[in-house]
């Protein structure tokens, strides 16, 4: 029979803190012991099992899958399962001790599995739009949400469309007890868990857009399974979105700035320099809960109507379009240099004859 796992295990980390886990898990003594402490007993295989059952869940909804990162491995526990569903996998870890041990597993051995890829989640190896998904189990919730918002911009980067990932949640049980018990001073231990706002907020911010809440066991597990796609800010997803658009020659040819509501990059479109503002997920939700126009589209109208009135084309970059679509909205200027009319105002006294 498997022992049950204990807090004195090898794997089983003694402190909190992302960067206190990241060295954790590049111990030898670790990866070995790791799937003794977390997989080998029948209730944790039926939890591993639901867990397996949600990404297969979300992966249904998702659309022209081949290839898959699987980020971090492990051990390889999800790697196998997706390789044998027919994915193309490479799988990829920081920790070279834990790949090692993946790579001996008779139940990660299949002919789908391209490799293993040493790599930090902050600064992936990998080539922009390299894969048409990027999945990351059992890891986020070890990261602060700060951290968690660059890896995930990291995520939409090297990904085509797709990502998936898994979250702790505040919607159960444990979560109330915990609370009850910290209240009472009866314990001390940090036990973040996530609102729905809080995520997809954490998702939006890194330019991604949640798409699927794929809960792990309703009412009883607080964990789910999020499914994502790219929210088109890196000027690589720009180009995919654009493809089939009016604007499909448009070149970015670098960043200008990045705003509260959008990114801003300096491109060529038709033979011109052109500004271009690809709003921000959250940016593009705020203005709904306000104004009945797209974002993009108030902002062309209003941009319009400073540029054709008396005197301030001289001042005001002339709009040049739009595109408001289901999660992506875009606007083009005309690339400006000179005095902004603000500016110009308050050094002199009146510049509207």
């Amino acid at each position: 029979m498997a022992r049950q796992p204990s807090r004195d295990d090898p794997s089983k980390p003694k402190q909190h803190g992302y960067e206190y886990k990241k060295q954790f898990y590049q111990s030898s003594e670790v990866a070995a012991d790791y799937d003794e402490h977390r997989f080998r007993t029948p209730k944790r295989q039926r939890r591993n099992a639901r867990k397996w059952a949600a990404i297969q869940k979300a992966l249904a909804l998702t659309a022209d899958v081949k290839t898959i990162v699987d980020l971090p491995c492990g051990t390889g526990r999800s790697t196998g399962h997706l390789a044998r569903a027919g994915y193309q996998v490479v799988a990829s870890d920081i920790s070279m001790e834990m790949m090692q041990q993946a790579a001996k597993l008779p139940s990660v051995q299949h002919a789908n599995i391209a490799g293993y890829v040493r790599a930090d989640a902050e600064a992936l190896p990998f080539a922009a739009k390299s894969v048409d998904c990027l999945m990351s189990i059992r890891f986020l919730f070890h990261v602060d949400p700060q951290t968690r918002r660059r890896m995930l911009r990291e995520y939409g980067r090297v990904s085509r469309r797709w990502i998936i990932a898994d979250y702790r949640h505040k919607y159960s049980v444990r979560y109330a007890v915990w609370k009850v018990s910290r209240l009472l001073g009866l314990t001390k231990r940090p036990f973040e868990r996530v609102s729905v706002k809080s995520m997809k907020a954490e998702f939006e911010d890194a330019g991604l857009r949640v798409l699927e809440i794929v809960a792990v066991r309703r009412g009883l597990s607080d964990k789910w399974v999020v499914l994502a796609e790219s929210g088109h800010l890196d000027p690589e997803s720009l180009k995919l979105k654009l493809k089939d658009t009016q604007y499909a020659d448009l070149e970015v040819i670098d960043r200008l700035g990045e705003g509260k509501r959008s990114m801003v990059y300096r491109a060529r479109w038709r033979g011109r320099e052109v500004g271009l503002k690809v709003y921000k997920p959250a940016a593009i939700a705020r203005h709904a809960r306000k104004h009945e126009l797209p974002l993009a589209e108030f902002e062309h109208r209003r941009n319009k109507a400073f540029f054709e009135a008396r005197g301030m084309s001289r001042f005001v970059a002339e709009p040049l379009g739009f595109i408001v679509q289901p999660g992506f909205q875009m606007s083009l200027q005309e690339c400006l240099d000179g005095e902004v009319y603000y500016f110009a105002q308050r050094e002199h006294a009146s510049i509207i004859s």
